[in-house]
């Protein structure tokens, strides 16, 4: 293969160090819109902390030095700056010429201070760059964590081309930064950095809760980073009005439809809340949602909805979105009917609803403290049911989009930033370990299929993922159930295995939106009662060796049916209610607005699906799944066996209580 000119390797290594710097940047510093019952934080902070030593001045390969380089995509990089976003910048090794002058080793200013994002003094202390001194990374790391104060969700960005030339060891500096309990993070960026560096900085990112990058990859790296800059490795966000569920019903908070954000309950206490009708008769839809840490056991939710002197209505018992232990999200939903408890006018028309919610598993990974999200959709009565489509097919055959190019799509972290997509097909790639979420808006009629494909690995790509690797796609209803249905040709075909020898498609399917699902005998029926925005989550499966790589998938999405098919009819013109971006109660409306990519039109985001053959460093070949690992993937299928039983168990004992209060005439 032929190498690439000088300064087209050059302009590679501008590129990838920026994408690599927005791609930080942009996770760090975009404010937070959700309301965290956790903390009152403002916006995020990132500090840049900048190697500024005596050999940034070395030869980068079109005969410019490493310092030209970096300053060229700083200066790209600063006008990106959120105005929102509070940003400062500390250069270290660029003041004290040698190891032996004094104050070598402290060698490190803060050039500007953080702050609302200060484009014209960023772009001043870019220029002033001067590569002199030595590379004192752990006194900066100190110095940087002291500049970021210690409050709110913190970020320091480490660049460096070399390994630290000073002590203290700053690797034990960035454990005993992390281990202080504040909310701060170190992302690293090695520059161009031989393997004593990589092994050092990589330490730096584990030992302080962030992620390793290298800049020494080809263009298309750069520009599938690029591309990933305002959603990589963004954390699960919850979104709505704070509120504080609590044990007695008697001081419970009262929610309406809208979306709201608490605490989930420690184990084997309850949160409670009163959920209040507008309309007499209507349906109040509820979901729950979170992100536990990773366990050996995925945490689980309950809800149940009872009236107010505790006669139960419904109940719901959640699942985990993404199989993967080691980044699960967990849901789970319910409503104010279930046809066992239809019989029960207090269920069906009292003013308020009792909402429990509590955690379900007793062993393994606990959701303690752990923000929770709460969406509530309130259904008005229905005119009459006479006329209206029976329950849908609950085993769908797969019909498939039709063929369109694919367009680059900025994927959601979480469902409160999900971008709301029409049927088509989208590029995207996935780290390991990694979640994503689109959201497609479905009528009265309509059925939702998703596709994730992972085309061939490249060699070298092959040789870094693992063998065989998990990819995952879910969909999840408007009110945070689990959505999926068994296609009609064969089940489980919504996990797919990633190895090097063939394209990898998983894909899924929900049945038809119809009001009689509503009583449906299955829970793929059930979750597809109402209309409205469900979510297409797709996951890869953590790399076992730690390591950090893209993976480029084609997401495919078909919605099938005419909307508004079928629709019951409310009185009076009602609408349904449901969450609003700023979480207050909206009426729902089946029309969809273009679909926006979130591509940056000024940068390379639209370049290709990922990376190309050479773009990933060679490394051994992975060995195939180990009997461990094998194992894991059975017992966790075992254990979502177990939660579908007991969901079944306590819906037989719902309709066994319902019989015994009222047994059938003679």
């Amino acid at each position: 293969m032929s190498t690439p000119p000088p300064r087209l390797l050059a302009a590679a290594s501008t590129l990838s160090l920026l994408a690599m710097l927005t791609a930080v940047l942009t996770v760090s510093s975009v404010p937070a819109a959700s309301a965290d019952p956790t903390s009152d934080e403002g916006p995020h902070k990132l500090l840049l902390l900048f190697d500024s030593s005596g050999s940034m001045q070395e030869p980068d390969a079109d005969g410019s030095t490493k310092i030209d380089a970096a300053r060229t995509a700083f200066n790209a990089l600063i006008p990106r700056l959120p105005t929102e976003g509070r940003v400062g910048l500390r250069v270290y090794g660029s003041t004290v010429p040698g190891e032996t002058d004094p104050g070598a080793c402290t060698d490190s200013q803060l050039s500007v201070p953080i702050g609302p994002a200060d484009k014209p003094a960023l772009t001043k202390a870019v220029a002033g760059f001067t590569p002199y001194g030595e590379t004192p990374i752990s006194h900066s790391l100190q110095q940087a964590a002291k500049d970021l104060g210690t409050t709110g969700k913190r970020t320091i960005l480490l660049v460096s081309d070399g390994e630290e030339t000073c002590d203290p060891d700053p690797c034990a500096t960035a454990k005993n930064i992390a281990g202080l309990g504040i909310d701060l993070k170190i992302d690293v960026v090695g520059f161009r950095v031989d393997a004593t560096a990589r092994h050092q900085l990589r330490c730096i990112a584990d030992a302080g809760s962030g992620t390793f990058y290298e800049t020494d990859d080809a263009a298309n790296l750069a520009a599938s980073l690029h591309r990933l800059s305002i959603r990589a490795f963004r954390p699960f966000r919850v979104s709505g009005q704070a509120v504080a569920g609590t044990g007695a019903v008697d001081d419970a908070p009262v929610l309406t439809a809208g979306q709201y954000v608490d605490t989930a309950p420690r184990r084997g206490e309850v949160k409670r809340y009163r959920m209040k009708r507008s309309t007499k008769g209507s349906t109040l839809h509820v979901g729950a949602s979170a992100r536990p840490a990773p366990g050996n056991a995925v945490a689980s939710l309950a809800l149940e909805t009872t009236t107010v002197d505790g006669n139960v209505c419904g109940y719901g018992l959640g699942t985990a979105v993404s199989y993967e232990r080691t980044n699960p999200i967990v849901t789970a939903s319910t409503s104010s009917y279930d046809k066992s408890t239809a019989f029960d006018e207090r269920c069906q028309k009292a003013d308020e609803i009792v909402l429990t919610l509590r955690q379900s598993n007793s062993t393994g990974t606990t959701l303690d403290g752990v923000p929770i999200e709460l969406a509530v959709i309130e259904e008005p009565p229905v005119t009459s049911r006479d006329g209206l489509p029976g329950a849908a097919d609950d085993r769908p055959s797969w019909v498939g989009p039709p063929s369109a190019p694919a367009r680059p799509v900025v994927a959601g972290a979480s469902f409160s930033d999900a971008p709301l997509v029409t049927a088509g097909r989208y590029q995207s790639s996935l780290f390991p370990g990694e979640v994503q979420f689109f959201k497609v808006r479905l009528g009265w009629g309509q059925r939702l299929e998703a596709a994730a494909r992972a085309p061939k690995p490249s060699r070298k790509l092959a040789k870094l993922t693992d063998n065989p690797q998990l990819l995952d796609v879910s969909i999840i209803s408007p009110t945070r159930g689990k959505a999926t249905a068994p296609l009609s040709e064969v089940a489980g075909q919504n996990q797919a295995v990633i190895d090097d020898t063939a394209t990898a498609m998983a894909r899924t399917t929900t049945v038809d939106v119809r009001y009689e699902n509503r009583d449906g005998g299955s829970d793929a029926q059930r979750r597809l009662a109402v209309p409205g925005d469900y979510y297409v989550a797709v996951a890869l499966g953590e790399d076992q060796d730690g390591e950090t790589y893209l993976v480029p998938i084609e997401i495919v999405l078909g919605v099938t049916g005419r909307s508004g098919a079928g629709a019951p009819s409310y009185p009076d013109g009602a609408a349904m209610l449901v969450p609003g971006p700023d979480g207050e109660a909206t009426a729902f409306t089946p029309e969809v607005a273009p679909v926006s990519t979130g591509a940056d039109d000024d940068g390379p985001a639209a370049e290709g699906v990922g990376p190309a053959e050479d773009q990933a460093a060679p490394s051994a070949p992975k060995e195939r799944m180990s009997p461990g690992r094998v194992a894991a993937v059975l017992a966790l299928t075992g254990l979502v066996l177990v939660l579908v039983v007991l969901s079944g168990v306590r819906t037989l004992r719902l309709r066994r209580a319902a019989a015994q209060r009222h047994p059938a005439a003679p």
